[in-house]
């Protein structure tokens, strides 16, 4: 296997395991929240703060990107993520659990700066191979993410109690990000020079892009990305497991189910989409595979 691939093996590794952590903290992130005497508004706050901050980070690390490396990014937010897994395993109060929401990394978009940063580098690769790479990568973090809310059922099962099961998972969540550093340092350490190779566009370059009639289109494409953002945060995976669990009384092994089955049927919808793809195009594939979806997800709130 070349380098570079193997590069790209690691950044998927490192994806699948945060991934992993962000969706089993989905889970049980809002019911320990409700624990400590969050509710519904509360919990949207939380969530909000940390989307802001996220954004910060998201925009800041894209700027630095082509100048630092994406390398020492990634190895940067993986640092963050371990100082949130800290926080949870020493958490006992909303006040000590507020900082998480400062390091972006509560729950769905824990670490996104992260995936945007991979993201970025994934689109330097052979235009030929590109939708094949970013279908790997999605199918690796949704199929890792299917584990993740699976496992937020096991301490349950094994017959612990809540609070046992909150602590074993959040050890979990932190362990996860030590290996994410480990990896985002061997990145740094041992593949630099080909995610140099795959860098971002030099800042040059993107005036030129941003010069030309290609402008439009970015401009249409980050307008549909906004729209499609803000119907998601009004209904995100936490305040859905906070909803399902307040009205239905779902018990945290039926929500890991039920979410590993959702995860599960995301993963094998990656490289269907990546087939669809190739006779209707990107942006149709995107677009007529959502409204279905959300005529569903529509339907289902209102019964």
């Amino acid at each position: 296997m070349q380098p570079i691939n193997r590069a790209l093996w690691v950044i998927n590794l490192a994806h699948g395991l945060r991934t992993m952590g962000t969706s089993f903290m989905a889970i049980i992130f809002p019911l320990f929240a409700a624990r400590l005497g969050l509710h519904a508004l509360g919990l949207g706050l939380f969530i909000g703060v940390a989307v802001l901050f996220g954004s910060i980070y998201t925009a800041l690390f894209t700027r630095l990107a082509p100048k630092h490396g994406i390398g020492p990014l990634l190895f940067i937010s993986s640092i963050m993520m371990v100082i949130s897994g800290l926080i949870y395993v020493n958490s006992h109060s909303l006040l000590e659990l507020f900082p998480v929401t400062l390091l972006g990394y509560v729950p769905p978009n824990s670490g996104l700066f992260a995936n945007s940063l991979e993201e970025g580098l994934l689109a330097h690769t052979p235009a030929t191979q590109r939708t094949r790479i970013y279908s790997i990568y999605g199918m690796v973090g949704t199929g890792a993410g299917a584990l993740g809310a699976l496992s937020a059922a096991a301490p349950h099962s094994l017959g612990f109690s809540t609070y046992q099961g909150e602590r074993i998972l959040f050890w979990t969540y932190l362990t996860l990000g030590l290996i994410v550093s480990i990896l985002s340092s061997l990145l740094i350490v041992r593949y630099r020079p080909y995610l140099t190779a795959l860098g971002p566009t030099p800042p040059s370059t993107i005036k030129e892009v941003r010069s030309d009639k290609s402008r439009k289109l970015i401009y249409r494409l980050a307008g549909l990305f906004v729209a499609d953002s803000m119907g998601s945060g009004m209904v995100t995976t936490p305040l859905i497991v906070y909803w399902l669990h307040v009205r239905f009384h779902m018990s945290m092994t039926h929500l890991a189910i039920l979410f590993f089955g959702i995860d599960l049927m995301a993963a094998v919808s990656f490289p269907l989409a990546a087939r669809i793809a190739r006779y209707i195009g990107l942006l149709n594939t995107a677009v007529f595979t959502h409204i279905p979806s959300s005529i569903l997800w529509v339907s289902g709130f209102c019964d």
